[in-house]
């Protein structure tokens, strides 16, 4: 039997002048027909002016490095890009102002990869905290425990700084108490 020569389904080259085929084709078809999604141009990133955090869907995470501004992209990316799973996502921080976007497929022990860079913008704004503190809105829940129940001396005390406390707040706004 005649060896029989491969070529790609799409563009016909043959396997000897592409190197390899997955699934029957070229790792340029393969780009194109499944890692090719409408990658915008410039990517979103809010962070607290006050505290750091970054937000990250409707929550805000603390501590900004690389690799929670990385994370926040790829989260933000495969949920408006609908990217699939099996698709492998991963992103770099190249400098300021721009960030390495790289889709990525392992079949037949073949690795095809797309890369491309993205406008990293950075908007500055509050997180929750940040603005409940900068509007004078603090919210807080006061457990007091101690072994074997609180004495009655302990017991007046704590309801005489909380009646001072309560004083105060009512005074700058309403206290709810429950």
């Amino acid at each position: 039997m005649k060896n029989m020569v491969r070529f790609c389904a799409i563009c016909g080259r043959k396997e000897s002048e592409v190197g390899f085929l997955v699934e029957n084709l070229c790792s340029e078809c393969y780009r194109n027909l499944k890692l090719n999604f409408p990658l915008p141009r410039e990517v979103k990133v809010e962070v607290c002016e006050e505290c750091g955090a970054v937000r990250r869907g409707k929550a805000w995470e603390r501590g900004i490095t690389e690799e929670v501004i990385s994370k926040v992209i790829e989260d933000t990316l495969r949920r408006s890009l609908r990217i699939p799973r099996e698709v492998g996502l991963q992103v770099g921080i190249l400098g300021e102002g721009e960030v390495s976007v790289k889709l990525f497929s392992i079949v037949e022990d073949k690795k095809i990869v797309e890369e491309k860079k993205l406008k990293l913008v950075v908007s500055k704004a509050l997180c929750n905290k940040c603005l409940e503190a900068t509007q004078g809105r603090f919210t807080a829940l006061v457990q007091v425990r101690g072994e074997g129940g609180l004495s009655p001396r302990e017991s007046q005390q704590l309801t005489e700084v909380f009646e001072v406390f309560s004083r105060k707040s009512t005074s700058k706004r309403g206290v709810q108490r429950i």
